[in-house]
């Protein structure tokens, strides 16, 4: 057996509750199993499964021995559903299901999207397509601006009241959909111009008047 390690970052066994022979034991394959007819895709779902990866790849090598590639996910938000905090990736898979009595969320939590079932290791299935494109869209922008990663909540309830909360307690008001990307722009103009402001807001709904 062999395992090779994505590049969106090293599999570190002690960040995680299962380790790689968990992943391996996940996948079904067993000694004297045959090589021709291993289900490669079985296997890659069984694996995805326990949640905690972006991609896993099941390859036959040269018919001398079986390949499992792991490229690691991570949590970019949480969602609230049945007494649950879901972790998702920024394309909304669903990473992890905890109970939110145990876990105080370290990454934005998302309010006003509303989830019809989830999966670990699947795309979570939302009551409103439209809001889930929303969030994902946000996560997507956040990330890239580099704002993400100080973000307490995202909060979609009104798609004409779009507003985030930094972990600063700083909301910033976005306003309708329009121009999102441009007004997180601004926003980030904003916000590195005064690094240590805490609380209050910043009303960036209409851009030409901040």
């Amino acid at each position: 057996r062999n395992v090779a390690l994505g590049e969106k970052g090293r599999y570190d066994i002690k960040q995680r509750h299962d380790d790689l022979d968990t992943r391996i034991k996940a996948s079904g394959i067993e000694v004297g199993d045959n090589f021709i007819f291993l289900n490669t895709k079985k296997c890659e779902k069984a694996i995805n499964s326990l949640g905690y990866l972006d991609k896993v790849e099941v390859k036959r090598k040269f018919f001398t021995r079986i390949e499992i590639q792991l490229t690691e996910a991570s949590e970019s938000a949480y969602v609230a559903f049945s007494g649950n905090y879901v972790g998702i990736d920024i394309e909304g898979k669903v990473l992890t299901i905890t109970k939110s009595s145990k876990i105080k969320p370290k990454k934005a939590v998302i309010s006003g999207l509303k989830i019809k079932s989830v999966s670990k290791g699947e795309i979570m299935i939302p009551k409103n397509n439209g809001k889930f494109e929303l969030a994902k869209e946000l996560m997507s922008l956040l990330k890239t601006k580099g704002i993400l990663s100080h973000t307490a909540g995202i909060n979609i309830t009104d798609v004409k009241n779009i507003y985030i909360t930094l972990d600063t307690q700083t909301r910033i008001i976005l306003g309708d959909t329009s121009d999102l990307e441009y007004k997180l722009e601004y926003t980030k103009v904003v916000l590195d111009k005064q690094p240590n402001v805490r609380g209050g807001s910043v009303d960036i709904s209409n851009t030409e008047n901040v």
